[in-house]
């Protein structure tokens, strides 16, 4: 008897936990922006207090190798994670006056740094003269122009910032979701809003093409060449895991909202079904692809009553499309948001300056200037397109993906990376976040584990019922636990192997290269 009592109390906190996330309508398009943009302003003062410590007696391959330590991992947790988790929780009402405090943060440690590398140079000149050399070791030079940089290297080692901070919102998200303590606002829209958690998949379908390799021949090798054979083997990987991920759920009845994908489909097959699209498409057509796509789609939901179909909460349950009909449908605005983002990608001229193949005359004409006011401009016609959709055709809509959501996602994921560029540009070129490349390396690995936490967090009790401030130190510890999880993956660089293909990713060091496949 006691056995059936229990499990109708699980079932009652099932359903609280679903409908928890039920008939929610989102937030405004700044909000989501300002929000998103805590932890590139928290990045911006990593980066700008860096420079405030030298280290006179150590050689600057000794400051190399501290960057990996634990001790690094740890100040980097503290001045950007921690911030994160608190302006998605106790400190959501202030995200605005969270990111003008970091950036003046961030100004005072670009001063003190410019105090340190003059009496650094003092000393210097002081006691050695000019032009001998000495021991002490300062830090990089600022604002070094970007000419006198490898393109490659500027352009990678932005991309593996922003797609560290698309990871860390994700991460933070998706446990912090279930606690009261994360504003309802900020979950995912039920049929047409912009919540915060709106941007995670599409998001992800952009990171995606702006990795995606440029299309190379495939002399001798069949009809695929290595660069398509490996996107499929990661769509096999990722529809992998999205089938454990339905039988692991349907097994334990865990909790989930059944109007986000459908019945059985879920965030990883949609990943799978999209990868498995864009090996088909050439990378020149992707532009006009999209856009016909996106207009097609867009004429077909409003004009033919696709929206109403997607929307409707009816489903024949002796047909699987039907059941699982908003994560199929969807399919077809995701498509074209990997199109349009690997437009942007070679529009912009970001797959000549990532090409370490490509001639120095080729790099010379396309300069790291040129990518960063076209990424500028594309941002804003993003923007653009997203806000004017919305007010006169139709709201934002994340289960349908219509245009204006496209256009959204775009404007979001390329203001991360402006961002990026802009803080490259100001502040110290070289400087790496050893968490942000623990994090992008093994980012696909990384998001396992964190589904398993969350799991583990949610079949330990009803996080409903936690207080706000057990519900912070939760998350932050669940979030300290990933980031630990990333550093030793990253500092031992361990191999997984699996036939003639990579087991998840390999650790190999390749230079100024996508790490990573997520």
């Amino acid at each position: 008897m006691g056995w059936f009592v229990r499990l109708e109390k699980l079932g009652d906190v099932k359903a609280l936990k679903e409908n928890f996330v039920s008939n929610l309508e989102g937030t405004t398009f700044k909000e989501v922006l300002v929000v998103t943009l805590i932890i590139p302003c928290a990045f911006i003062l990593r980066k700008s207090v860096s420079g405030c410590f030298p280290y006179p007696s150590k050689s600057p391959l000794a400051l190399r190798e501290e960057e990996k330590t634990w001790r690094a991992l740890l100040v980097d947790f503290a001045a950007v994670v921690v911030p994160g988790v608190l302006g998605l929780t106790m400190l959501s009402d202030h995200s605005g006056e969270m990111c003008v405090m970091l950036l003046i943060l961030a100004c005072v440690g670009v001063v003190r740094t410019k105090q340190t590398q003059q009496v650094l140079g003092h000393a210097k000149e002081k006691r050695y003269g000019n032009g001998s050399p000495g021991s002490f070791s300062s830090p990089p030079p600022r604002k070094a122009p970007v000419d006198v940089i490898q393109s490659s290297s500027f352009v990678w080692d932005s991309l593996t910032e922003y797609r560290s901070i698309l990871c860390l919102y994700t991460f933070i998200s998706i446990l912090a979701v279930d606690f009261k303590i994360f504003p309802r606002r900020f979950a995912k829209a039920e049929h047409y809003g912009t919540g915060l958690m709106d941007v995670g998949v599409g998001s992800f379908i952009v990171s995606d093409a702006l990795f995606t390799r440029a299309d190379t021949p495939s002399k001798g090798r069949g009809l695929l060449g290595d660069g398509k054979k490996q996107g499929l083997w990661n769509s096999l990987q990722l529809a992998a895991v999205g089938m454990l991920r339905i039988i692991a759920v349907k097994a334990i009845s865990y909790h989930e909202h059944v109007g986000e994908y459908g019945v059985h489909w879920n965030f990883f097959l949609t990943l799978a079904v999209v990868k498995l699209f864009a090996l088909a498409i050439p990378t020149k057509a992707c532009g006009l692809l999209g856009i016909t796509i996106a207009v097609s789609y867009q004429t077909a939901l409003v004009a033919f009553g696709v929206n109403a179909y997607v929307n409707t909460h009816d489903r024949d349950w002796g047909n699987l499309f039907s059941l699982n009909k908003e994560g199929i449908i969807s399919l077809v605005g995701y498509v074209s948001l990997h199109c349009l983002a690997r437009f942007f990608a070679c529009f912009s001229k970001m797959r000549t300056l990532t090409e370490l193949r490509r001639t120095t005359q080729d790099q010379k004409r396309s300069t790291v200037y040129t990518h960063v006011y076209c990424t500028i401009a594309f941002t804003a016609v993003c923007w653009g397109l997203g806000w004017f959709l919305d007010a006169s055709l139709e709201r934002v809509s994340r289960r349908s993906v219509n245009a204006a959501y496209i256009f959204w996602v775009l404007a979001n994921n390329l203001t991360w990376l402006c961002t990026c560029y802009l803080a490259r540009l100001v502040l110290d070129q070289y400087q790496k976040l050893h968490l942000f490349r623990a994090v992008n390396k093994f980012a696909f690995v990384t998001f396992i584990v964190a589904n398993l936490l969350v799991g583990l967090v949610n079949s330990m009790g009803n996080t409903l019922e936690v207080k706000p401030a057990l519900a912070v130190a939760t998350t932050c510890l669940y979030m300290l636990m990933i980031c630990v999880i990333s550093h030793v993956l990253y500092t031992n660089g361990p191999r997984f192997h699996f036939s003639r293909g990579k087991l998840l990713f390999t650790s190999g060091k390749i230079l100024h290269s996508p790490e990573s496949e997520l």
